[in-house]
């Protein structure tokens, strides 16, 4: 039991122990921030899989606030250091005076996590402690042990079936021996290796076997471990596990990419001009078709005969788009469309049709045919004539039904009448 003087004294002394040694320079999130509120907890014991931690290794407490896990303390547990052999973790609690220095940390009545790292394998392992203890402000919790357990144990004696893959890891980083390959099913573990340098090529290689219940058809995932990072990364590739399965060797070893390595910028929406099926992530080049129109920018609705796509202008009975008939003259003769310029008859039309142009002066003119999307389907002439009325037949040839444009061009403009070819 220790005295409240003594406690006092002691608590002094940790505080400013941890005030000295927040930082730890580790890449694993060991850092933490100081905090005015905080507590000690001790522990008799911590081992991996029995066998005590080295005095290089570290222990943190943790706090986990929206699935992510927040440092809130961590010391190097050199039990040489500590009094009587018996060292302490200090844990940071929340303090609403050091505004986005604490904020997330833990408070009255939370429990901390803890874990240990690894040093000489560069590897954070999820420790349990012998007691779940509630954190206060200047509590020394003391707890027996803190105890953690390798991935390695037990994995082949809990299954029937195994197989095994060679593989090589692509990464943004350099892999290397010291890093590890781990095969999940639904989060379960189901085989674990480290790297090796494969003597011919010198490439690092992993000889990973896979265990199973099941003879074949579970989807196997893969997380990458960089044991310099001491980071995971999730694998893009999966594999079906089939009982027995020898896949890739040494020389030729499957390939499996991180998903930070397999990233390929580009386009991902469906219905962008330049989708890429390939990208699996938005670089924000999408690009997309014009209103009305497709991506190689042809009108999708039909054409007003000023080639507007979707318009609504028409040709009137003068030939003239969008005009309002001011030269209309109707005769006897089933003419459908009479004009002091152009006449076209008999409308519709099978197979030809006839084409009355007038000419008011010696001038060169052109007489051009257009199909609904603006296409240029024939000249019917082109030259120079004198004054008076001209007759054209056109059509004979054209094999398609549907909506043709006569344009009749002289020095007063262009003149235009729509006819119908019916087969």
């Amino acid at each position: 039991m220790i005295n409240n003087f003594y406690k006092k004294y002691l608590i002094a002394i940790l505080v400013s122990i941890s005030i000295l040694y927040p930082y730890t320079g580790l890449a694993g999130g060991f850092d933490y921030n100081q905090s005015s509120l905080q507590a000690f907890y001790f522990f008799y014991d911590i081992n991996i899989d029995g066998i005590p931690i080295s005095d290089e290794d570290w222990v943190g407490a943790f706090i986990t606030r929206n699935g992510e896990d927040i440092c809130i303390g961590s010391k190097r547990w050199d039990t040489t250091l500590c009094g009587g052999g018996v060292c302490e973790v200090p844990v940071m609690g929340f303090d609403i005076n050091s505004a986005g220095y604490t904020d997330g940390y833990i408070m009255d009545g939370e429990s901390p996590s803890f874990k240990i790292f690894d040093i000489s394998e560069k590897i954070i392992y999820d420790a349990i402690p012998s007691s779940n203890e509630a954190w206060y402000n200047l509590g020394m919790t003391v707890i027996n042990t803190l105890s953690s357990s390798t991935v390695f144990k037990n994995i082949p004696a809990s299954y029937q079936y195994n197989g095994s893959i060679s593989a090589s890891v692509y990464n943004d980083d350099i892999v290397s021996e010291e890093d590890y390959l781990i095969a999940l099913v639904n989060n379960e573990l189901r085989g674990i290796v480290k790297g090796d340098v494969f003597p011919v090529t010198g490439n690092v290689v992993f000889d990973l076997m896979i265990h199973s219940n099941q003879s074949n058809g579970e989807m196997v995932s893969f997380v990458y471990h960089d044991a310099d990072e001491v980071k995971n990364h999730d694998i893009s590739n999966q594999i079906e596990f089939v009982t027995n399965m020898i896949l890739g060797d040494g020389l030729s070893p499957i390939e499996l990419f991180t998903i930070s390595f397999a990233t390929v910028p580009g386009c991902t929406e469906i219905n962008a001009c330049n989708y890429n099926i390939e990208a699996t992530e938005n670089d924000g080049s999408c690009i997309y078709a014009e209103e009305n129109y497709d991506c190689d920018g042809n009108c999708l609705l039909e054409l007003d005969c000023n080639y507007e796509c979707g318009g609504n202008a028409e040709v009137d009975q003068c030939g003239v788009c969008g005009g309002n008939n001011e030269c209309l003259s109707i005769n006897s003769d089933n003419v459908a469309f009479y004009n002091k310029f152009i006449q076209a008859y008999p409308n519709p039309f099978n197979p030809e049709i006839n084409i009355r142009i007038f000419s008011e002066k010696s001038e060169q003119i052109s007489i051009t045919v257009y199909d609904i999307s603006g296409q240029k389907v024939d000249e019917v002439y082109k030259g120079n004539l004198g004054v008076g009325y001209y007759d054209f037949v056109w059509g004979r040839d054209i094999q398609t039904s549907g909506n043709y444009f006569i344009h009749y061009t002289n020095s007063n403009g262009q003149f235009v009448t729509k006819v119908n070819l019916i087969k």
